[in-house]
């Protein structure tokens, strides 16, 4: 069988593609670059030029919560419900089979048997999502959709879901207003950073208090050493005490740093994080909490990227580059992008952790492409420099190499500054702002990017703005 997939470059169509191959299929993967989904005459051409037994649809807009976005609303359509009718054209047209896949968003997520027609009649909390969707389901042979979906990865979860689905009951709840006012409602961020700081006060008053307390004791102690005459002993067995104390504490200190090496992310980590603030907060009367063993994870991008650009010097080549700054200013402009449908499809970055590496670290998405654009500017002024060819290393495309490679030995003035602006993506690209300032002339640019495998972020091309 041979078969046409598109999207290639997302994470379904990669997949599919090498399923098919495995299984002995001829597969022909396409993307946006080979076929514009959204130009009906090169959908056509493509098609009918490869001649597939079937077409399996896998390109779409996927950023579901910027699909909703009004601005967003006719880029959405185009890929999702024009572009789905110009496949299913041209593949009604050569008489071969189009498999299109959809998405969890058409359903409400109210529950459903295993499979369903779907009910245009039902309106479902999907919004332009699923609206684009279903609106490029036109002919009545695809209309069948499945009540839920499984990647490659999933045949266990299926099987399981296959065995529980005919026993799944939803049982309506006894009295649900009872529910609800016995149920606390949850806590703000301001109130639990006050219940906190109530926490802590009330720790530290009562650590001055047995302070006091053992002042006092201590007191009594030694006038009764004083009236027996054994101050000596008072004072040795304070020091067997301090002794005591501090191999507690070089204890606690050998086995914080063991975790903080070997699992910086468990509830270990945080656990002897939390006891350690207590006895700094106890000591120094200082209520600020320290991450000393455990790992401080992200959840999103931030607001000022010096901290990312500070982190990733080292990717400055042989410190070609004078300066390297962050300029907020450098960001998405519309009448600077509007003749560029890559930049005009992109959205800001804001799920930023790519996984974990050997020492169970979080790797970040912005964080690579930072480290990448210091190391590709500085690597290809050293191109221009000396004739050195490290850069190529960092690029996916031939064109973009043979564009480099025309530069080598062009002796440019000196590199004084790189910024960097805001990080967004597309699909499975990532774009940054940069501005260059070599040899006196400035560059405003944005720089193509795409995770060729796992923690590596390799430049595909530069778009001048």
């Amino acid at each position: 069988m041979k078969a046409l997939v598109t999207g290639v470059k997302g994470q379904l169509g990669y997949d599919v593609v090498n399923e098919l191959q495995q299984r002995g299929h001829e597969a022909i993967g396409v993307d946006i670059e080979e076929m514009d989904i959204t130009d009906a005459e090169c959908v056509n051409r493509v098609i009918t030029e490869a001649a597939p037994d079937v077409v399996i649809h896998c390109a779409a807009w996927t950023a579901v919560d910027a699909a909703e976005d009004a601005e967003n609303i006719p880029k959405v359509r185009a890929v999702n419900a024009a572009g789905t009718q110009h496949i299913a054209d041209a593949c009604k047209q050569l008489g071969c089979r189009m498999i299109y896949i959809s998405t969890d968003y058409v359903f409400s997520g109210q529950g459903m048997s295993e499979t369903r027609r779907f009910d245009f009649d039902i309106p479902e909390e999907t919004q332009e999502a699923a609206q684009t969707i279903v609106i490029g389901q036109v002919p009545d042979e695809l209309r069948d959709l499945p009540a839920n979906d499984f990647d490659s990865y999933g045949e266990p979860e299926t099987s399981q879901f296959m065995q529980e689905v005919p026993h799944v009951e939803t049982l309506p709840a006894e009295n649900p207003a009872e529910e609800a006012a016995a149920e606390p409602a949850p806590m703000t961020k301001k109130e639990k950073k006050a219940a906190e700081k109530a926490a802590r006060a009330e720790a530290k008053a009562a650590a001055k208090e047995a302070k006091k307390n053992k002042k006092a004791k201590k007191e009594d102690f030694e006038d009764e050493d004083e009236e027996e005459g054994g101050k000596r002993g008072a004072g040795s067995k304070i020091l067997i005490v301090l002794l005591v104390l501090l191999c507690l504490i070089l204890a606690a200190e050998v086995v914080g740093i063991g975790v903080h090496y070997v699992a910086p992310q468990s509830k270990v980590a945080e656990i002897v994080d939390t006891q350690l603030n207590k006895v700094i907060h106890m000591i120094t009367g200082d209520d600020t909490d320290y991450s000393v063993f455990a790992e401080q994870r992200r959840e999103g991008p931030l607001e000022d990227n010096t901290e990312l650009i500070e982190a990733n010097a080292d990717k400055n080549y042989n410190g070609n580059i004078k300066e390297i700054t962050y300029n907020a200013d450098l960001k998405y402009v519309t009448d600077e992008i509007k003749d560029n449908s890559d930049l005009v499809l992109s959205t800001p970055i804001t799920e930023v952790e790519w996984g974990r590496d050997a020492n169970n670290y979080s790797v970040y998405y912005d964080d690579k492409v930072i480290g990448t654009a210091i190391a590709y500017e500085s690597q290809k002024y050293e191109l221009m420099k000396s004739g050195d060819e490290s850069v190529l290393a960092l690029v996916t495309s031939k064109s973009t190499r043979g564009t480099l490679e025309k530069k080598k030995n062009s002796n440019p003035g000196e590199f004084t500054k790189l910024e960097l602006g805001e990080i967004r993506t597309s699909g499975s690209y990532y774009y940054i702002w940069i501005k260059e300032t070599v040899g006196g002339e400035t560059t405003k640019r944005v720089l193509k990017m795409y995770p060729e495998k796992k923690f590596d972020m390799l430049v595909e091309r530069g778009i001048n703005l």
